[in-house]
């Protein structure tokens, strides 16, 4: 049994991996670790873990804060504090990609949450990212809404999703469609992203991680993450009566940002750059191009080589390549409520109007986005190979 230890490469807060080799999916449910096989199982409760393996079958580990005692038979590793795991190999890096999905299970939530589980059993992703709205129907009027449990954490439960799960804002997360200020400006608003965003959702749920604006680095600095806050950026929401909530659109400055998000790219030396935000630059949904996206943040990411930008909003399945500068924009916003059609079918690789996610494996070589939809089933409906920059 070997067993070692190294640093894993974050510009977020700290995060913890395992890495091991087996057949049998590790996992987190319930604050307890699992891994199960023929020959083995590793439980962990609480801060420690009892490991039982013999030498036919052997577990590489990656332990950060971590104390190593070995006895006859039985490896006890007593962890000073984990908050995240990540299954994943030392070149290689899977995650799931989700959005639109916060209905309390309804709307075929809970049907997609189905089957992000059972694939997650064999893809073994190490994160979930949210491209936004993830609480239907105008976000949470408190960080103790019971909304937030019953439609994230008791609908995505399976354990093969018990990892993190990086999230961004969408414009329901800010409040869209709850008026509660249009009557008294002057009271405090229950409703706003400051909900979303605290860190008392994660004291709920360890698995939650949301900020405005953010980067986070994997695989030694090869594939970089940049989590973009897209509302502020969408001119026609600065005149909603939503827009002055606490925290809200009116007090977001998008000119800034846009210098914050272009400083990160243009520091950034990953071979991957990837993309995240609410609002898609295009789409051929019923929301469609969005303006604002198109003239600010989409000439940044080709300017700065960014191979992907995956979003929400409409809500679909969508793989568009831009003709003009090669662009990948994968929107995935079928967590739940669909059904909405399409208006066009420009610089489109796929398009699918139901529910469904995306799954996507990263290397030194290719990235890999598969959608996954309930008339697919455990089969892709579609396949996407991005090449790196330097091999396009």
């Amino acid at each position: 049994m070997d067993v070692e230890r190294a640093p894993l490469t974050s510009k977020g807060s700290p995060r913890f991996q395992i890495r091991y080799e087996s057949s049998a999916p590790v996992s987190f449910e319930n604050g307890d670790l699992s891994f199960e096989s023929e020959s083995g199982i590793v439980r962990a409760g609480g801060w420690a873990t009892n490991v039982w393996k013999d030498a036919s079958n052997p577990v590489r580990a990656i332990v950060l804060s971590a104390m190593v005692f070995f006895s006859i038979g039985t490896l006890l590793i007593a962890f000073a504090g984990i908050r995240n795991v990540a299954a994943t190999s030392s070149n290689e890096l899977s995650f799931f990609v989700l959005g639109d999905w916060g209905r309390q299970g309804t709307e075929n939530q809970t049907l997609v949450a189905t089957l992000m589980g059972k694939k997650a059993a064999h893809l073994r992703p190490g994160f979930v990212i949210s491209t936004g709205d993830n609480m239907y129907p105008n976000g949470l009027n408190s960080t103790g809404d019971p909304l937030f449990l019953q439609s994230f954490s008791s609908v995505y439960s399976a354990k093969g999703l018990q990892v993190p799960w990086h999230a961004v804002l969408g414009n329901h997360g800010y409040g869209d469609g709850f008026e509660y200020c249009e009557n008294d400006a002057s009271s405090p608003c229950a409703r706003g992203p400051l909900h979303l965003l605290s860190a008392d959702l994660t004291a709920r749920d360890w698995r939650w991680h949301c900020e405005r604006s953010y980067t986070e680095s994997f695989l030694d600095g090869l594939v970089e993450f940049f989590f973009v806050d897209t509302s502020p950026f969408i001119l026609e929401y600065h005149d909603r009566s939503w827009a002055k909530y606490d925290g809200g659109i009116l007090q977001q400055n998008w000119e800034v940002q846009i210098k914050e998000v272009e400083a990160r790219l243009a520091s950034s030396k990953a071979l991957w750059k990837l993309m995240i935000g609410h609002h898609p630059p295009r789409s051929n949904g019923v929301h469609g191009n969005n303006t604002e996206i198109m003239l600010h943040l989409e000439p940044l990411m080709v300017r700065y080589g960014v191979s992907a930008y995956f979003a929400g909003h409409d809500h679909n399945l969508e793989h568009l390549q831009l003709n003009e500068n090669g662009l990948n924009i994968f929107v995935s916003g079928g967590g739940s409520d669909c059904d909405r059609g399409f208006n066009t079918v420009v610089d489109a690789k796929f398009q699918y109007p139901q529910q469904g996610f995306a799954a996507a494996t990263i290397s030194d070589k290719e990235l890999k986005v598969s959608f996954y939809t309930l008339e697919s089933g455990m089969n892709a409906a579609y396949t996407a190979t991005v090449l790196p920059p330097s091999k396009n």
